[in-house]
């Protein structure tokens, strides 16, 4: 009996080793692939991060250059990187707007002048980075007052609300879509445009909007036909536009992301200083 029972007991196959290290192999696989795609794109979103804040430390850099000088200057392109890992293919400095995209390696800057300034940041992974922005000349005096015009023959807003969604001011200031010629609207606070809403004026020339905190343009939001005044930071967001038909002031830092879109005109005071007084005409009464 107990020989019968040791001629049952049955082994494993060649069969069933190969099936098995076949499953093992493909659950193998598919495991390396899922921390390679990990791994990458872990590596990936660091890329953008570091070239991101390598670009903000340069155009800080370029902002306290351009404010402190008090006669020409000379900007060496390859002193302004801080890594060695991390290079401009590309880069345009200069105090009138660049027609074309090229190395640079130094140039002639006067601080009485407008600095446009492109660049392009490449690290070794061969991610990049996009700037192209403008930082505005050195005012003497530059503070200014500003009279919100009456409400005859033009219209004349002030936002103190709590919420700072451009389509609730809109709503609580009773604005057209898009905002109406000789328009001047002052906003004590921040204004954030949310994705899919659009601040939609009838034209830059005649459109002014005054923020006396932070502006930001969220994903998907959109400013166009308006002139912005920033006293704070501008957080340009990924997905954020600035159509050509608008221009943006920013009296702090603009905060420019990944992916963001800046058709429009875009200039950085250069002074930590800068910006506007808010003067309330007494005929403009708060809404």
């Amino acid at each position: 009996m107990l020989l019968n029972s040791i001629k049952n007991e049955r082994g494993i196959t060649l069969l069933e080793v190969l099936a098995a290290l076949t499953i093992l192999g493909i659950l193998g696989a598919l495991t390396f692939s899922l921390l390679t795609t990990t791994v990458t794109h872990t590596n990936k979103t660091q890329s953008h991060i570091d070239l991101r804040q390598e670009a903000n430390i340069i155009l800080s850099d370029l902002r306290q250059t351009h404010r402190n000088a008090e006669e020409e200057y000379t900007i060496h392109t390859d002193e302004l990187i801080g890594r060695n890992d991390i290079s401009f293919p590309e880069i345009k400095i200069k105090n009138e707007p660049p027609n074309e995209t090229s190395i640079l390696p130094s140039a002639k800057i006067s601080p009485n002048k407008h600095l446009y300034v492109t660049f392009t940041l490449q690290d070794k992974q061969n991610q990049t980075f996009e700037v192209d922005t403008i930082i505005e000349k050195s005012f003497a005096d530059n503070k200014h007052s500003i009279t919100l015009p009456t409400p005859d023959g033009k219209a004349c807003s002030i936002y103190t609300g709590s919420t700072n969604y451009w389509d609730t001011i809109r709503s609580a200031l009773d604005l057209p879509d898009p905002i109406s010629a000789n328009t001047t609207i002052l906003i004590e606070g921040n204004l954030i445009i949310p994705n899919g809403k659009e601040l939609k004026g009838i034209s830059k020339d005649n459109v002014s909007i005054y923020i006396t905190g932070n502006l930001t343009v969220q994903h998907g939001g959109k400013v166009s036909g308006a002139t912005l005044h920033v006293q704070g930071d501008f957080d340009h967001q990924s997905g954020g536009h600035i159509i050509d038909t608008s221009i943006v002031h920013v009296s702090g830092e603009h905060k420019l992301a990944p992916g963001s879109s800046s058709q429009g005109e875009i200039y950085v005071f250069t002074a930590g200083d800068e910006g506007f007084i808010p003067y309330v005409d007494p005929d403009c009464k708060d809404l």
